[in-house]
């Protein structure tokens, strides 16, 4: 099989680590032919920079870059076809590599169009000859009928089923899937170099604290509420004396929340916002500590050897941290708030051990994800 064109599913820009995950495999494309037609087939086509194409060096249908303006109308007309939407089976695609990072679970309710939708998606792309592979990425549970109907669509017509840790590859094993369809690896975008500008010097020593509006919906806590919650940690940092600074990671959504948050201590506190994913990685690896409730606001720390603590509304959290020994990285946020100070006192005090520490576990994180991509490309036959 000569592949000429790869198409990439699943990745944004309105989420950072939705970007990071693009250019992270970009630059796995390109490292291994710069002969490959690389087309972004992105999930959330309204939330895209006008200029991403051209930072990342890919190519977008245009009738999928002005999607959601058809779609609305042709909808009102009764039009039913996938033509302006992600969903299209375009022809020409050798190989499609899709860097969701969690879409298949009893945590996602899609109606059943988009079932449908997606089902004939990967059955046309099949039809004409095309590989597909989920690169790694968190799964399930698969317990509701939904959740189900979901995992049965990419356990019938994808070749290789990656799942980011043991949990998600067990969700889909207990299904009965041929084992040999499902590999497990990490996260991917530990081999992608964030930007480190000059200027991010600033951020030496200070704490990076990024927010996820979704905790307020995904979340149940019997306790204080999200928005508490953070504010007591700011206030256990104040008192520790150091300097948080909000870090906007995804969206509109997200930086109100930063916003809101700051506007309790007199706005007196910088809100990063407007990189892109590479700047970003960039700047909580400048850091000192890092505080997330995003995915991969926790793994660009973790893989940058800057300690960190996070929330989390589902396992990929919790599996992400043993991925680097460590198991008592998710903060519950119904613990009082004496041992919630007690537990990011500790880690302040282990801050330059716990460097060391994450970057020897970052060495074998890598060296599975360079063995990953080799395997990707071996069944892919896709040549240098």
């Amino acid at each position: 099989m000569n592949v000429k064109v790869i198409k990439v599913d699943g990745a944004n820009t309105l989420n950072k680590g939705a970007e990071l995950m693009l250019w992270s495999v970009v630059q796995q494309i390109k490292k291994r032919s710069s002969e490959i037609k690389i087309v972004y087939n992105t999930n959330v086509p309204f939330s895209d920079r006008p200029n991403i194409e051209k930072e990342v060096g890919v190519i977008k249908r245009p009738a999928s870059k002005y999607g959601k303006i058809f779609n609305a109308i042709l909808f009102r007309l009764g039009y039913k076809g996938t033509y302006f939407s992600n969903f299209y089976p375009q022809n020409g695609i050798d190989l499609i590599l899709d860097a969701g990072g969690f879409q298949f679970s009893d945590q996602w309710v899609y109606s059943s169009k988009k079932l449908d939708n997606w089902k004939n998606y990967y059955k046309a792309h099949k039809e004409k000859g095309a590989k597909i592979i989920l690169l790694p990425q968190a799964l399930g549970p698969f317990n509701t009928d939904n959740g189900r109907a979901q995992a049965k669509i990419i356990i019938d017509y994808c070749d290789v089923i990656i799942a980011r840790e043991e949990k998600s590859k067990k969700y889909l094993l207990n299904l009965g899937v041929d084992p040999k369809k499902v590999w497990c690896y990490p996260d991917f975008t530990c081999i992608t170099d964030g930007i480190v500008k000059q200027e991010y010097s600033r951020f030496n020593n200070k704490v990076c604290i990024i927010p996820n509006k979704k905790m307020n919906t995904h979340h149940k806590s019997n306790g204080n509420s999200y928005e508490e919650f953070l504010l007591n940690i700011i206030n256990i940092l104040i008192a520790e004396g150091e300097e948080p600074f909000f870090l906007n990671h995804e969206g509109k959504g997200d930086l109100e929340l930063c916003n809101k948050l700051n506007s309790k201590f007199g706005n007196k506190f910088e809100i990063v916002n407007g990189q892109n994913a590479l700047e970003t990685k960039g700047v909580i690896g400048s850091s000192k500590f890092t505080i997330s409730s995003r995915f991969h606001g926790v793994a660009s720390a973790l893989s940058q050897g800057i300690p960190c603590l996070s929330t989390s509304w589902n396992h990929k959290y919790e599996m992400l941290f043993l991925e680097y020994g460590i198991t008592d990285g998710v903060l519950n946020m119904d613990l009082p708030k004496e041992e919630i100070s007690k537990r990011i006192k500790q880690e302040l005090s282990l801050v330059q051990s716990s460097k060391k520490s994450l970057l020897h576990y970052k060495k074998h994180q890598s060296q599975k994800i360079e063995d990953m991509w080799g395997k990707i490309w071996q069944i892919s036959e896709v040549s240098k």
